[in-house]
């Protein structure tokens, strides 16, 4: 399983271009990963950005879902809407589409975020201000979802 780590501010210009971290950079050409899919994120302000490989994964799953069905439908269409398949330009940097750009209101920082996966990009405000205004719900996860099943699945063994 492919696992990115970390966190990090970089600078974004007017365009919506960022150089990507030298760590990430050299992870990804490692791997051979130079394409990647960004699309906004389901339930927050922010960008997700996603090896295409993950994304072609995710796809497939996508794809069982019966076209038949309008609520399934529905989704796909919302799901896919704004996604781009881009890749870093001759310098090592990614352009944030204009569109997605303004939906994520990254100003001139944004974080970028990992997430198993992927990357999240976000405005550096917004970030801080989510964590902030959700550190409680946070200690409720941790326990939730580590404290009840992951760590008993580790007292078992």
């Amino acid at each position: 399983m492919f696992v990115i780590t970390g966190m990090t501010d970089v600078a974004v210009d007017s365009k919506g271009r960022f150089l990507m971290p030298a760590f990430w950079k050299s992870m990804f050409t490692q791997h051979q990963i130079n394409e990647f899919v960004i699309k906004r994120h389901l339930y927050h302000s922010c960008l997700e950005l996603i090896p295409i490989s993950v994304w072609n994964e995710e796809l497939e799953k996508l794809n069982k879902l019966n076209r038949f069905n309008k609520q399934s439908n529905d989704f796909i269409r919302f799901y896919m809407s704004g996604v781009r398949v881009i890749e870093f330009d001759k310098v090592g940097r990614i352009q944030i589409p204009k569109d997605l750009f303004e939906y994520a209101e990254i100003k001139t920082t944004a974080v970028l975020s990992s997430s198993i996966d992927r990357l999240e990009i976000w405005d550096k405000v917004l970030y801080e201000n989510y964590l902030q205004s959700h550190s409680d719900e946070f200690q409720k996860f941790a326990e939730d979802f580590l404290g009840k099943s992951f760590m008993n699945e580790k007292e078992d063994n």
